[in-house]
């Protein structure tokens, strides 16, 4: 499940993975969210999609799994797809923000450097924290959240119960941009 979180002012989307299908996705679940995130972000016009895997940390810290698992999903994912950048762990701030990224010391050449602060896509540990990410940026930031579950024969429209009919509508149009190449 992927949603794209679409700025109020309009703007680049954000991806988020598994916010709404995948309870506890194992390390190769989390891998395919990320190629197949790669693989949206090219479709909606990134030339060279950069995808963060989350977790509460940019070390590697044997008691927050999350930070062992990021750096093994990012070294999968990058043997699979050369034309995409793949990093992790980072935490939410180091994936997005270029400030953050300044005031860390993360360097541009260093293993993080490519994603950090610019991430297109944010593959989430859990359902619970995409659940919290997307549902914040749609309820504390105005962002509008188009879901898809993709990876099958067709993209299926998932959003929330409570979202607008705005973001259904998105979902249909994002659902469209995921579809064009099999029609073409």
């Amino acid at each position: 499940h992927i949603f794209a979180m679409l700025p109020p002012d309009g703007g680049r989307p954000l991806f988020i993975s598994d916010a709404a299908v995948n309870i506890a996705p194992n390390i190769e679940t989390r891998v395919q969210a990320a190629l197949q995130m790669a693989d949206l972000a090219r479709k909606m016009g990134s030339e060279k999609p950069k995808i963060a895997i989350l977790s509460a940390t940019e070390s590697l810290l044997p008691a927050v799994p999350s930070s062992i698992e990021a750096e093994e999903i990012a070294r999968l994912a990058s043997a699979s797809d050369q034309a995409a950048d793949f990093a992790g762990p980072l935490s939410p701030d180091l994936a997005i923000s270029p400030e953050s990224v300044a005031i860390k010391g993360i360097a541009p050449d260093s293993k993080l450097g490519a994603v950090a602060g610019m991430a297109d896509a944010l593959v989430v540990p859990d359902i619970v924290s995409g659940n919290v990410l997307f549902k914040s940026l749609a309820y504390c930031a105005g962002g509008l959240a188009a879901g898809l579950v993709v990876g099958g024969t067709v993209p299926i429209l998932l959003t929330s119960r409570a979202d607008p009919p705005s973001a259904r509508i998105a979902s249909l149009a994002l659902a469209a941009v995921v579809t064009k190449e099999r029609r073409s």
